[in-house]
């Protein structure tokens, strides 16, 4: 987490309530498990994004970067569920 965003959640008293992605391109997940870890915030990707999740590390040798922290997620978002905070 960036100290800015730390600094501006804590004083606005903003509470992650869940990580959702929509999809799972690196640059939008890799980011994951610090947030997940800073926020205590349960993580979710759709069931047919988790292939894509898992392969991160061959996402990253793709495009030339470092390899994410990968985390557990907290199972999987499934067409028509419903999320609440």
């Amino acid at each position: 987490m960036s100290a800015i965003t730390t600094r501006f959640s804590t004083r606005a008293g903003a509470k992650v309530a869940a990580i959702v992605h929509t999809h799972t391109h690196i640059d939008h997940v890799g980011a994951t498990a610090p947030l997940q870890r800073w926020s205590g915030a349960a993580a979710r990707i759709h069931e047919a994004d988790r292939f894509l999740y898992e392969m991160l590390p061959v996402q990253a040798a793709l495009i030339g970067v470092d390899v994410p922290e990968i985390c557990e997620l907290d199972g999987d978002l499934v067409d028509g569920a419903a999320l609440q905070a």
